[in-house]
Order: structure tokens, then sequence, then C-alpha cells
């Protein structure tokens, strides 16, 4: 059996897995087929940017309504 040391400052914030690597190529190919969501194809994708765009203008003229806490 094999020994691996593992420094602390790696795992620090972090958790560890280790994977063998055919699970982790599976992984990265299921992710790579979910890639394409739905809510960044058109007609969503233009609505998306449209409402940032308007967001990031009305906050640099400060042109908002703030949450308001109860």
């Amino acid at each position: 059996m094999n020994t691996i040391t593992i420094p602390k400052k790696l795992i620090q914030n972090d958790d560890i897995v280790m994977i063998p690597r055919k699970r982790y190529e599976q992984l990265i190919k299921i992710v790579k087929e979910t890639e394409n969501d739905w809510l960044y194809e058109e007609p969503f994708k233009s609505e998306l940017l449209r409402r940032i765009k308007n967001a990031q203008k009305q906050k640099n003229i400060k042109k908002y309504i703030e949450w308001k806490r109860k």
C-alpha cells in the first residue's frame, strides 16, 4: 500500500476528495453534456442580458429601490 502525504496548507479551507481517474473523466463528460443550460439559449439569453444591462444602468444612476427590511 502506498502512502500519500498531503500538506495541511493544501487542505486548509477545503475538503479533499480522491476518486479514480475513470470516475473523474465520467464526471467531466457529464458536466460538459449538461453545460448547455436552457437559460443561456435564445430567447432567454438575450432577455437575461437585457435585464442585467438595465440593472447596471439603474445602479450607475442610483435609480433603484432599496430593499426595506422589517
